[in-house]
């Protein structure tokens, strides 16, 4: 009972991983509807890990259901966007606060490897490659803050935000910017000014809520997600 019960849970994720996946490289549009029986047959599995996948997927925010008319991927407004980004910044400045308290060894070491890559990524100019390690530089520093609910509370908002940055088109000067944050946030891990830290991780993903508005229109129940992509960097 305990391997089917193992089997099914992994069966589950598995599912709820490539729709997500789906959701975010934009192969599921927003406001696309997700079948079902099509699912079903697609994946060669039962209704219930795909129900069960469903409602994971909408207790996270990235699909919505509709009485009588089925489950679709979430249209998002520009409120949504920036509350999510609001909450993630509050989060993700907490995590990094308490990674700094902690004083991991090696900490300092493993971040600056990281960013000397990402330094020959900037003068390569591969956003894509960019965007992988910039995501694990600040993974690396959110893990050593050794609160597994925080760390989780926090994946939900990192990935409802990456719907905005998944294929960056990196501006001018953006990933060199980063890099320079980056050395901000090693000193302070170096200095163990969790204030510091905290204050730099909040202040740069505020900042990117600016950009948000390029990917909004006025239309006449407030803002509604357009179909361009966002010029962000996290």
């Amino acid at each position: 009972m305990k391997k089917r019960t193992f089997e099914h849970k992994s069966l589950v994720e598995s599912i709820v991983e490539r729709i997500e996946e789906q959701i975010l490289n934009a192969t599921l549009q927003p406001g696309e509807w997700i079948r079902e029986q099509s699912l079903c047959e697609e994946l060669g599995v039962s209704r219930s890990p795909v129900r069960e996948s469903l409602i994971i997927l909408e207790n996270q925010g990235f699909l919505v259901k509709e009485a009588r008319k089925g489950v679709r991927v979430t249209k998002t407004t520009y409120k949504e966007a920036v509350d999510a980004y609001t909450i993630r910044a509050n989060l993700e400045s907490l995590a990094t606060f308490l990674a700094v308290k902690k004083r991991k060894p090696g900490l300092a070491a493993e971040l600056k490897a990281l960013n000397q890559r990402l330094t020959k990524v900037c003068t390569d100019g591969n956003g894509k490659e960019y965007y992988r390690l910039n995501t694990r530089f600040h993974q690396t520093l959110v893990g050593a803050c050794d609160n597994e609910r925080l760390i989780r509370m926090l994946g939900i908002f990192n990935k409802q935000t990456a719907r905005y940055r998944k294929e960056v088109l990196y501006q001018p000067g953006r990933m060199e910017e980063s890099v320079k944050r980056h050395e901000l946030l090693i000193k302070s891990v170096e200095d163990g000014n969790a204030k510091m830290a905290e204050r730099i991780r909040k202040e740069a993903i505020l900042a990117n809520i600016e950009h948000l508005q390029h990917m909004f229109k006025d239309e006449e129940e407030g803002f509604e997600d357009q179909s361009r992509r966002m010029h962000i960097m996290p």
